[in-house]
């Protein structure tokens, strides 16, 4: 019996331990797998998540962009203004004053109460200037600068005339100025005939007088070469700055035909200015009559290739009318002047152009006659020679009193100095206006009173 119980104690051991769960190798395969498969779902929900909320992300930013993106194109439209407002300066009293295009916010820039003419430099906040002080024994002048940034006034040259052979110094009549259009000189001087014209080297501060007479102070858009002009010769010139050498354009001194007193030369009365490419220059051209019955010159407005040396009348108005340069267009197309036309009237009120032949036929056949002069404001398209009047309608005579214009950077607008004459008590006196009009002939207006000079700040 002992013996049976230890068998069946011996043996339950063995039953018990092959009831155990098995380690073998495929049952840790399956396992593996298993975590593997779940390891997958897991990255593969993680993934999905993550995908959902970026979209969700993107889908919102796309709209909040699209919400900013309308209004900035609605801004940015070529309604909006883009370069600064207009402003003009102008003469006082001698002094330089500044103001908003329409006049406004006048504001007085120096106190020298004896200025003459002004140049602002381009691209920056600096004036030049010259100022004149009369005193019996002398008339001086002093070019200054003047920058605005922070109020700095200095003088760069002083010169003395004599007053005894000048009697008086006007603007650009003794006394020449001119800047160039890179801002980097200056150049002066007064009596031209002499050799006395000063380049002054803004940046380094330093004068170079040129040695060649009747060198002007009119600069090549480079700033490397200035125009001449020989009036005893007739001749017109270049001057390079560079290596001080001169180059001849044209003569002009040499009679174009002779009759009787009737003596006629082509002569040239001035030069003007460069074109817009430095490739040629405008100049005054015409007959300068001399004799006993001859009325006056004809002077029109042409234009010299300085390679070619070829020119052209720009401004054919007609024989017997006088021109007067007042500006040109920024891109050099279009020229603004003065015309004065002369008419002969007879005894019984017929007119003819103003000439030699129509004088000295009139002085044969009538005996009598009578001038009469009227004067336009003009503009030509050299492009296409069209010759335009625009009409002032303060003008209420045969006479224009009008000096200074100048045409605005855009090309758009017109400032002009008007003269107005008013009798008080049987006396005369004269006031200076600034008035505005546009290019197109239209909308001619005051804006500053007690002005001369206007030019429009660059």
């Amino acid at each position: 019996m002992e013996e049976l119980n230890s068998f069946n104690n011996n043996q339950n051991p063995a039953v018990y331990q092959s009831q155990e769960p098995s380690s073998s190798p495929t049952s840790k395969k399956n396992i593996l797998v298993k975590l593997i498969i779940l390891v997958f779902f897991c990255l593969i929900f993680g993934l999905s998540v993550f995908f959902i909320i970026n979209f969700k992300q993107n889908t919102q930013v796309r709209q909040n962009s699209n919400s900013f993106i309308v209004p900035t194109q609605i801004i940015i439209t070529p309604t909006i203004i883009l370069s600064k407002p207009i402003q003009i300066s102008f003469l006082r009293k001698g002094d330089i004053w500044l103001a908003d295009g329409n006049g406004s916010n006048q504001k007085q820039l120096t106190k020298e109460a004896s200025i003459e003419n002004y140049y602002w430099i381009p691209k920056t906040n600096k004036l030049a200037f010259y100022r004149v002080a009369n005193t019996p024994e002398k008339i001086q002048v002093d070019t200054k600068i003047l920058n605005l940034e922070n109020g700095e006034e200095r003088i760069i040259h002083t010169k003395n005339f004599m007053n005894s052979n000048m009697g008086g110094i006007g603007p650009d009549l003794y006394f020449r100025m001119g800047v160039s259009s890179d801002s980097k000189k200056i150049a002066y001087g007064g009596d031209l005939v002499d050799k006395n014209l000063i380049v002054y080297d803004i940046n380094v501060g330093v004068e170079k007088e040129v040695e060649t007479q009747g060198i002007l102070p009119i600069f090549s858009p480079d700033g490397q070469s200035l125009a001449g002009i020989d009036f005893e010769k007739g001749n017109l010139f270049i001057y390079s700055l560079n290596d001080n050498s001169s180059k001849q354009l044209i003569n002009f001194m040499a009679p174009k035909n002779y009759s009787g007193d009737y003596r006629f030369y082509e002569y040239p009365k001035d030069l003007i200015e460069w074109s817009v490419d430095g490739k040629k220059l405008l100049y005054y051209f015409g007959d300068l009559g001399q004799g006993s019955f001859v009325y006056n010159g004809t002077y029109h407005i042409n234009e010299i290739d300085i390679i070619s040396k070829n020119s052209a009348n720009l401004t054919k108005s007609g024989l017997g009318e006088i021109e007067t340069y007042l500006d040109r267009s920024p891109d050099g197309r279009t020229i603004y002047y003065k015309v004065q036309r002369n008419k002969l009237v007879d005894s019984k009120g017929a007119t003819a152009d103003l000439s030699v032949s129509t004088l000295s036929g009139y002085i044969q056949s009538q005996g009598e006659y009578r001038t009469t002069t009227k004067e336009t404001l003009e503009k030509v398209d050299t492009l296409n020679n069209k010759q335009t009047i625009i009409p002032l309608n303060q003008s209420t005579g045969d006479w224009l009193s009008l000096n200074n214009l100048k045409v605005s950077p855009d090309g758009n607008l017109l400032i002009y100095e008007w003269i107005v004459t008013v009798m008080v008590n049987d006396k005369s006196s004269t006031n200076s206006e600034i008035w505005e009009i546009n290019t197109s002939g239209v909308d001619n207006h005051k804006i500053i009173d007690d002005a001369t000079m206007p030019k429009f700040v660059n």
